[in-house]
């Protein structure tokens, strides 16, 4: 697709975009095992250089020649706003909707994700471990995943994000307000993505990879 559609796609450089090339190396991957447990320095050099040879192989018919990069999703949305390229990222499989409620995305824009394999996030909260004020720190981390708050979060003007709760777990009525919730008009449900789901790999992949891609690839 990339070379039959030549400037039509790029990724960023941050986080999302290393992302994007671990889920490649899922790919390249024999089993997910590959990348799964406790770092294996032989099996990253390999699917990372596979995964660069991919890249210098499409790099000249990425936006701008491959020349240069988005240094981050909010650039790159930007560059999909603006009809330069067709795709554009996140770990927000519903903030398409989000997107394309608040004008910056077409209507005609849709959410997927890669058949071989798409990384799965969570959000982190966390407390500084010398807060003085902890037990406040508690009760606003209590409430950010309490269910209010959660089904709140799911409504594309809000965030358009999905819940971090067990659907499964929460009181009949809870679970209703969920599922009658999560009508995403963008984007496939979860249950439709949640088989190419594939866990972080051990953080020291998304280190080496990083440092590895501005040295190798962007020869800073």
């Amino acid at each position: 697709w990339i070379h039959a559609h030549p400037g039509r796609f790029t990724f960023d450089t941050g986080f999302t975009g290393m992302s994007f090339l671990k889920s490649l190396m899922y790919a390249f991957a024999g089993s997910p095992a590959e990348l799964q447990g406790p770092f294996d320095p032989v099996a990253y050099g390999r699917l990372r250089d596979q995964v660069f040879a991919w890249v210098q192989s499409v790099r000249a018919d990425l936006w701008h020649h491959g020349e240069a990069f988005p240094a981050s999703t909010a650039q790159l949305h930007q560059l999909f706003a603006n009809g330069e390229v067709d795709f554009s990222m996140s770990f927000n499989d519903g903030e398409v909707d989000n997107k394309v409620d608040s004008g910056m995305f077409p209507a005609t824009a849709t959410a997927f994700a890669l058949t071989t394999g798409t990384l799965q996030n969570s959000h982190y909260l966390g407390i500084v471990e010398r807060s003085t004020h902890r037990a406040a720190a508690m009760v606003v981390v209590n409430f950010l995943i309490s269910p209010a708050a959660q089904l709140r979060k799911l409504e594309p003007a809000v965030w358009g994000d999905g819940t971090v709760l067990a659907l499964d777990n929460l009181p009949p009525s809870w679970r209703a307000r969920f599922v009658a919730a999560e009508q995403r008009r963008h984007a496939p449900p979860r249950s439709a993505l949640q088989p190419y789901a594939r866990r972080e790999p051990a953080p020291e992949v998304m280190i080496r990879l990083s440092r590895d891609f501005r040295h190798q690839v962007l020869h800073e």
